[in-house]
């Protein structure tokens, strides 16, 4: 297999499979966005202006490869909320909002990795 060939499987557009998978990391992403660039400033949160613009472009496209990076990311990024909530909750972080903000950010990346998840792009069509 060549290079040319496993780039025409990544880039390929998938018009049957589903946008609505791309919706929660959209919502999630820009929310992230304006929390970073009020608490860190701008060009802090320019990694996340990309992931903005590759959930764009998964709306009509819907390829491969970008599920793959938008995927991985929210599974990497539900890996990491999850240990910070194990922390959290084992090491008796006295704060109540502690506790509540790592619950909402473990949903944040759970949630969209499992969207995407069911609108994956190679899931076969359902024939009616």
């Amino acid at each position: 297999m060549r290079i040319g060939d496993v780039l025409d499987i990544l880039l390929h557009s998938r018009r049957d499979a589903s946008w609505k998978g791309y919706m929660p990391m959209l919502i999630v992403v820009s929310a992230f966005i304006v929390i970073g660039i009020v608490s860190r400033g701008v060009l802090k949160e320019l990694y996340l202006v990309g992931f903005l613009m590759v959930s764009i472009a998964q709306l009509r496209y819907r390829t491969l490869g970008g599920w793959i990076l938008l995927f991985g990311s929210c599974v990497l990024y539900t890996a990491v909320a999850a240990y910070q909530v194990a922390m959290a909750f084992l090491y008796g972080a006295t704060a109540t909002h502690v506790r509540v903000y790592s619950t909402i950010f473990l949903a944040c990346g759970f949630i969209s990795a499992m969207a995407l998840f069911a609108a994956r792009p190679w899931r076969p069509a359902v024939q009616h």
